[in-house]
């Protein structure tokens, strides 16, 4: 999960890049709901229920990969953000109605769950949390968490990061696994 640490450590690293400072970037906001919208689009038609949430991390973390290092940055910047706008008593006390008790690590899960929905579903919740009731899936079972797209972000900056330091033209080197001679 990327945390208030982590985060900065990410932003730190990436402000300390070549070239850093000479591009604002994308909102950090616009990129969070535009990526989770579009990575709504990438899940396989046919997905079953209790898979979506699995898919949609993984479409979160493929667009944030191919975005590149900004869309991470924007993308984690904005999911820090949106999540500390949902960091709230009454979202909390709906959360543990919903699942009968509430931890403060399944609330973080919650919210990102929330995020997870949508824009429409996580502002209507802000204004009423009593909405969340004809949010829930028909026969969802079990917590109401998307734990893995916390992770997403720096899933996607790993493998970008993973991508940057291989150098181009440098030739692979494969280890062979035939039986050894001599």
């Amino acid at each position: 999960m990327i945390d208030r640490r982590g985060l900065l450590t990410l932003l730190a690293s990436a402000a300390l890049a070549p070239g850093a400072g000479e591009a604002a970037g994308p909102h950090p906001t616009i990129t969070l709901w535009s990526v989770l919208q579009a990575a709504r689009q990438d899940i396989p038609a046919g997905t079953e229920p209790e898979d979506i949430d699995y898919e949609l991390t993984e479409a979160v973390a493929a667009r944030l990969t191919a975005g590149g290092k900004a869309v991470t940055l924007a993308f984690a910047t904005g999911l820090v953000e949106t999540t500390e706008r949902a960091n709230r008593w009454d979202l909390w006390g709906a959360g543990y109605v919903i699942h009968g008790g509430m931890s403060d690590d399944s609330f973080a899960y919650f919210r990102a769950w929330l995020i997870g929905q949508g824009r429409g579903v996580f502002d209507q919740a802000l204004a009423d949390p009593d909405s969340l009731a004809e949010t829930i899936p028909q026969g969802r079972e079990g917590a109401l968490d998307l734990e893995g797209l916390l992770f997403a972000p720096q899933n996607a900056w790993e493998e970008i990061h993973a991508e940057a330091e291989r150098h181009p033209g440098f030739p692979e080197v494969h280890v062979s696994t035939d039986e050894q001679i001599g």
